[in-house]
Formats: structure tokens, C-alpha cells, sequence
């Protein structure tokens, strides 16, 4: 999530979700490395099979149930549609999610998040914006450069949606403007440097940067935001789609890494290879396991035709 500032005078102000710490409690079950497997899930049929088209259907009855706070992924190595439900998802929710699978249902995983599923605003540097939609903090995802020489950052959708100047201190000194953002539906955002700035680092913290990969189930990787500084972990799975309150993201990548407000639009990264741009998730860093989701940071490099250096 991003961190809210005092609104601008005369500013339109928006109502934005601001995931507190308070509320956000750690994952009741973690995914087992390799399998996607979680402790705690439910697998009602674990002898039946699946077909492709099958699980199809199951994972597009999740996804029009509409149900605010959970989030979905067709698990593969299973042969299962794993569902993660937060804590404001209620019993008859899940059961009407059941009931639109119908015979298919037993495919269903379910697994309970006891925190709130929210978007996570605040290379993992802070950076601030502001615009209609009022101000904020989130952190800088990974700096890049276009064909034509230009300089750009790129950090999270939620946190350029309705923003348009970006400052490098609270405020203060003016460094950027949004000129792409995509979300929902896509979580990622670009931000132009001014004219005049200095060539920006294509570091994340202290690691070099030099070039951007698909996160792998199982892989190790780090994450670094302004909020919680740099913190690692093992991805747990690739091309889950998390419904927030203002939209649907699809295509993200999770994992057991913590993260909290103001580490929105953060780094995803493993050695010196970019993955994603931190999105949401459930769970703090001072009461581990957490959940994070991540938007692939390939698809936002070719969406906006920048590359990393």
C-alpha cells in the first residue's frame, strides 16, 4: 500500500485503502516449496483428476463469484484451483464460490489468510506523489531507459493511478512526472525523470541490476522497500490473480517474503536479475509467515518499451 499524505488544498480527495499494520496478521499456512501445496488447505476430492478445461472453468467461477479479499491460482503440479480467502471473506462467500464451480467444485484448494488482503503503497528507495487522487509515499521499483536515451523509474499502478509529480523527499524536490500507469487489471506504473536530473542508479540498494527474468516456484529472491528495507525469501507461486476492493490483478507472482505499508511498487529481485514490483498481500515483518504478491516487472518493461541497465 501506499502511505496517505495531508491531501493538497483544493485537491479532489478519493477514498484509498491504507492497509495498517494493525490489521494485517500473519498467514495461517505457508506454501510448501515445490508443490504449492498449503498446511491447512482443504482438498475435499484428493483422488479425483482434472482436466484442463476443468480447472479453466473453476478458476472463471472464482474470478465472477466477485468476492472482494481473496485471491486464485490454477496450481499445475496439483491439478488443483488453489483459493486464498482473507479474513472478510465469509463461510456462505466460500460456499457461493462452491456452488458457481458446481460439479467441479472438489477441484477448489481453499486456504484461510487471517489478515486483511490489501494493496501495499510506501529499487525500494521512498518516492512521493501527488495529484488528484491526494498524496502519498510508495517506493521506487527499478530504474530504466528507453531507446531514445531517456531516463524513467518504474514502480507500482495503485501508486501512479491519479498522481502526477513525483518528489525524492517529502515533498520538496521535484524529480518526475507519471507518463504510463496501468491498474487494475496490471499493477505497474512509469515515471520520467525531469530534465537535468542526474543519470539515476540501476542498482537496488547495493545489488547492480543488469537484467530482468520470470520468477520460478521455489526460486529464492529478496525484496526491498522503503518502509521495511530489504527482506528474503522463496517465491511460492507464479500467476495468481488477488482481488482488491477497487479491482481484480491478475498474473502475479507470490511469495512468503513480508512486506508492509510503503513498500508498494518495491523490488522483486534474485541476485542480479530483476522479477516484479510489490503489489499487496497480507501479514507484517515483526509476526512472520506473511503473503506478497508481486507484478512480473517483464510485462511492465514491455508494455512501456524501457529496459533496465
Amino acid at each position: 500500500m501506499r502511505i496517505t499524505r495531508p491531501a493538497l488544498r483544493g485537491a479532489r480527495r478519493r477514498t484509498r485503502l491504507v492497509a495498517l499494520a494493525s490489521v494485517l496478521t500473519a498467514l495461517a499456512a505457508t506454501a510448501l516449496a515445490g508443490t504449492a501445496a498449503h498446511a491447512g488447505a482443504v482438498d475435499p476430492s484428493p483422488t479425483t483428476t482434472y482436466s484442463t478445461a476443468q480447472l479453466a472453468a473453476v478458476e472463471k467461477a472464482v474470478a465472477g463469484a466477485d468476492v472482494v479479499g481473496t485471491a486464485w491460482s490454477v496450481d499445475d503440479p496439483s491439478g488443483r484451483v488453489l483459493l486464498a480467502a482473507d479474513s472478510t471473506v465469509s463461510a456462505a462467500a466460500i460456499d457461493a464460490i462452491k456452488r458457481g464451480a458446481g460439479a467441479n467444485a472438489g477441484a477448489l484448494r481453499v486456504e484461510r489468510l487471517p489478515g486483511k488482503l490489501t494493496r501495499y503503497l510506501s529499487g525500494g528507495d521512498a518516492v512521493y506523489g501527488s495529484g488528484n487522487a491526494g498524496r502519498f509515499r510508495c517506493s521506487l521499483g527499478f530504474n530504466t531507459q528507453d531507446d531514445a536515451g531517456n531516463y524513467h523509474f518504474l514502480t507500482a499502478g495503485h501508486c501512479t493511478d491519479g498522481i502526477t509529480d513525483w518528489y525524492s523527499d517529502q515533498f520538496v524536490t521535484h524529480i518526475g512526472t507519471t507518463v504510463g500507469s496501468s491498474y487494475p487489471g496490471n499493477d505497474y506504473g512509469l515515471v520520467a525523470y525531469d530534465a537535468g536530473q542526474p543519470v539515476p542508479p540501476g542498482t537496488v540498494g547495493s545489488q547492480d541490476i543488469t537484467g530482468a527474468g520470470d520468477a520460478q516456484r521455489g526460486q529464492a529472491a529478496c525484496r526491498r522497500g522503503s518502509t521495511t528495507g530489504i527482506h528474503c525469501g522463496r517465491v511460492t507461486g507464479v500467476n495468481w490473480s488477488a482481488r482488491y476492493p477497487d479491482g481484480v490483478v491478475t498474473g502475479m507472482i507470490r511469495t512468503n517474503i513480508c512486506a508492509e505499508p510503503g513498500d508498494s511498487g518495491g523490488s522483486l529481485y534474485t541476485g542480479t536479475q530483476a522479477l516484479g514490483l510489490t503489489s499487496g498481500g497480507s501479514g507484517n515483518c515483526a509476526t512472520p509467515p506473511s503473503t506478497t504478491f508481486y507484478q512480473p516487472v517483464t510485462e511492465a518493461l514491455n508494455a512501456f518499451g524501457v529496459q533496465l541497465y
